[in-house]
């Protein structure tokens, strides 16, 4: 028999049809209702594998085109997704093809077309939308030091090379109908210290008071080429304080006012390295 990756697939609940000399059906076809999946080096794993795969030829291994599978649930890393479907082709020499596949995960809908994989040639790249991913399950999956909510949509060009994720193109940005919020007490935001985004101490001080509970009209993330930029992503944020917070006048006075903020951060990569 021929070593093949998918032969993790098989487990448990199966059908092998084999089909009679000289009919013109395909020469195999393997039916799972049960299968599971497991790379440890990739930390790849799945479970509930369900599909039929029909078997073109043995030498060079090859199915035929538009097979479908699904899932119940898929670990890439700490990132999980269910309920996923997907089309594909197994090629030779172990190269997969993955025409379009689409999953739950992140509290919202992921997407993604035309993945190509060789196991000689392991480095890939696939664009990925996202809809109405949960800002709190995202900041969870990197690590975040603080409270976010809201919801945000959009598509990234995931490259994997050299065994290493980058983000080369996208973004994702806040849905309209979204109530979001972010609540931070740090000195930093996003990775970026706030003493970098002004020279005045009496502001530093204000915007500190600000991220303890803000209320979020805007926000998005976009990246960039690493390979044309020393890195790669810009963070964009616009909103204002929950509650009002005493602003020193320059007479030696003070206000009571919500404090809006307007910030851009062209280097956050503290926190999006996190999971590359």
């Amino acid at each position: 028999l021929i070593e093949m990756p998918m032969a993790a697939f098989l487990d448990a609940d199966g059908q092998i049809t084999i089909p009679l000399e000289g009919t013109t059906e395909h020469r195999l076809s393997l039916k799972l209702a049960r299968g599971v999946y497991h790379h440890p080096e990739l930390r790849l794993a799945g479970k509930g594998i369900a599909g039929t795969f029909a078997i073109e030829s043995f030498d060079p291994f090859v199915t035929v085109d538009d097979q479908r599978a699904t899932f119940t649930e898929w670990r890439m890393g700490d990132l999980q997704l269910n309920d996923g479907k997907f089309l594909y082709k197994l090629g030779p020499d172990g190269a997969v093809l993955i025409e379009e596949a689409e999953a739950k995960g992140i509290g919202g809908r992921l997407t993604m077309k035309s993945l190509a994989y060789h196991p000689g040639h392991p480095d890939f790249e696939s664009v990925v939308t996202f809809e109405k991913i949960e800002l709190e399950l995202l900041a969870k999956l990197l690590n975040f030091e603080g409270n976010v909510g809201g919801e945000v949509s959009g598509r990234i060009r995931l490259r994997f090379k050299a065994d290493r994720l980058a983000l080369p193109q996208g973004s994702l940005v806040l849905d309209s109908d979204s109530t979001a919020y972010l609540r931070l007490d740090s000195k930093e935001i996003l990775g970026v210290p706030l003493a970098d985004l002004t020279d005045d101490p009496q502001a530093i001080q204000i915007v500190e008071a600000a991220l303890k509970d803000l209320v979020l009209k805007e926000f998005g993330i976009s990246f960039f080429d690493p390979e044309k930029n020393e890195f790669a992503c810009q963070v964009r944020l616009k909103g204002h304080s929950r509650k009002e917070i005493e602003i020193p006048k320059s007479n030696g006075g003070s206000a009571i006012a919500p404090i809006h903020l307007n910030i851009n951060l062209d280097d956050p990569s503290a926190l999006v390295r996190r999971v590359l």
